[in-house]
């Protein structure tokens, strides 16, 4: 339990959920910054995990391709150059993507944008 209030690290995890979408690595990087345990960041990732509301990022193509196009309409750019390339590198790292797919991913789409 954390040191600054009665909640517990699921019920925190809800209520930051209700605000947007989180991936598990950014949930657990949330509750640990909150003052939880190990202990009780795993048993709600877990139950969060179980129920669908975060979800593994890892080696998920599919996901990657997904927020990556989101985070690209984002910044409303007629013309992708190299610094929405980095900064979209970074923001996949952050969300729990393997850094080998993530840069192989930018390999792709720096090919077809070429």
């Amino acid at each position: 339990m954390n040191s600054h209030s009665n909640k517990s690290a699921l019920e925190i995890a809800v209520k930051l959920l209700a605000g947007r979408d989180f991936s598990k690595s950014e949930m657990e990087e949330r509750l640990v910054r909150r003052g939880f345990d190990e202990t009780d960041i795993q048993s709600a990732i877990q139950k969060l995990l179980k129920q669908g509301y975060i979800a593994e990022t890892g080696n998920d193509r599919q996901k990657l391709c997904e927020m990556a196009g989101n985070y690209l309409r984002k910044k409303n750019t007629d013309k992708i150059e190299m610094k929405h390339l980095r900064s979209l590198e970074a923001f996949l790292i952050r969300k729990g993507f393997d850094t080998e797919l993530v840069r192989e991913y930018l390999i792709d789409l720096s090919e077809e944008l070429c």
